[in-house]
């Protein structure tokens, strides 16, 4: 893999009596990879800028700003599951605030138009999707407060979803597209609860969301080869002279649209153990559940993550700080059509960093890491591979990095 990105960043602040900041980012990024003979290639540039303004009317701040990009795809090999194609994105987006002694309010949108061709066919795509949201703030007293966000939001497919068509060897899949997908569009609702107190905060967050046009890569239940010589019931035949040859076997996806629902649970609590002017001992608990539904059968959907718990001790002093986090993964067994269940683990990590000021802003960062200490088999629920590839067992790393 080798990546060359450039990033240039101007901020002017007090331009005029309307705006109270202006910011601009342009980048670049050159990015390539090899998987076997064939190479991935991204090419492309971004560009964001936003106006922070004054208050007007109502409203007490808020930001406006467009936003551009131009990104060039290829693939060049027997993996070339997805042809060359040219992405154009133009987008203008603003959100807005209003401050209450009790209630704070605050609702923005964004329009952004997507423009994908692709080289091979000269096929093209070319929508406007549009986002709305809306949210209150209930500040209940000092120490607490409930939010309620309300969302609309639009998503175009991407190239791969449009026109895949091959096979994909990194993730032991044949994937198909589908040039006639629509927009996904989601509509959520999410409802906060913040508390913070002397020693320890804490959080709870629900939330809901249905989608129309929910775009996901289905196993279709059949395998191919690298050629697309299907096998199966709902296979295209076998070719005579290749049935016999001993070649991988590549799982069928295809992308496809469909009603589905997502609901959940966050949660997190950090609890101050020890706290002076030379030591802080920070202890944090957190948890997250979903479940996703496909409405038009009735089924789970796949490659959704467990419920997962976990812990977080972590100490700070001068220039070191670290950290032991335990995290248990429960076992999935809500899963798709075609899908197997997943065990449950146990994780744990421990983490060391060493912070040395040299001046001028700059900061040289010390660091080692300790993974999966307990060495369990992981396998993660969300992987297209799971089954072939669990993660690393125990493993260490040590590095150093320069922030500027």
């Amino acid at each position: 893999m080798e990546r060359k990105r450039y990033d240039m960043e101007l901020e002017l602040v007090d331009v005029n009596d309307w705006i109270e900041a202006l910011r601009m980012r342009l980048g670049y990024t050159d990015y390539e990879h090899s998987e076997g003979d064939t190479v991935f290639e991204r090419k492309g540039w971004e560009l964001r800028a936003e106006a922070a303004h004054t208050p007007w009317w109502v409203i007490d701040e808020g930001v406006v700003g467009v936003q551009f990009s131009d990104v060039d795809f290829s693939a060049l090999g027997s993996e070339s599951f997805t042809p060359a194609s040219t992405t154009k994105t133009q987008a203008l987006f603003v959100s807005e605030h209003i401050h209450g002694d009790v209630l704070h309010y605050e609702f923005g949108g964004r329009i952004e138009r997507t423009d994908i061709s692709e080289d091979k066919e000269q096929r093209d795509y070319d929508e406007l999707a549009i986002s709305l949201a809306a949210g209150a703030t209930w500040h209940i007293d000092e120490a607490n407060s409930l939010s309620l966000v309300l969302q609309r939001s639009q998503r175009n497919p991407t190239s791969t979803e449009l026109y895949a068509e091959g096979p994909h060897f990194a993730t032991s899949q044949y994937e198909f597209g589908d040039a006639d997908l629509k927009q996904e569009t989601a509509y959520g609702v999410d409802l906060t609860y913040r508390t913070t107190q002397e020693n320890w905060q804490a959080e709870v967050s629900l939330f809901y969301t249905y989608f129309d046009d929910y775009i996901f890569s289905e196993e279709l239940g059949f395998e191919t080869d690298a050629n697309g010589i299907i096998e199966g019931e709902l296979g295209f035949g076998v070719d005579p002279e290749d049935s016999n040859k001993d070649v991988e076997k590549l799982h069928t996806y295809q992308f496809d649209a469909i009603d589905a629902q997502f609901y959940g649970i966050e949660a997190q609590l950090d609890y101050t153990l020890i706290e002076s002017e030379s030591n802080r001992v920070l202890l944090s608990l957190m948890g997250d559940w979903v479940h996703a539904t496909n409405e038009d059968t009735g089924d789970d959907l796949a490659r959704m993550p467990p419920m997962r718990i976990g812990s977080r001790l972590s100490w700070a002093t001068g220039n070191w700080d670290s950290g032991v986090e335990l995290r248990y993964a429960f076992e999935q067994d809500n899963t798709g059509p075609e899908e197997t269940s997943t065990d449950d683990y146990l994780k744990l990590n421990l983490d060391v960093n060493y912070r040395l000021d040299l001046g001028d802003a700059i900061t040289a960062v010390l660091f080692a890491r300790a993974e999966n200490l307990l060495d369990e088999e992981i396998r993660h629920h969300t992987s297209f591979v799971k089954e072939e590839a669990a993660l690393p067992g125990r493993n260490f790393t040590i590095g150093a990095r320069l922030e500027f």
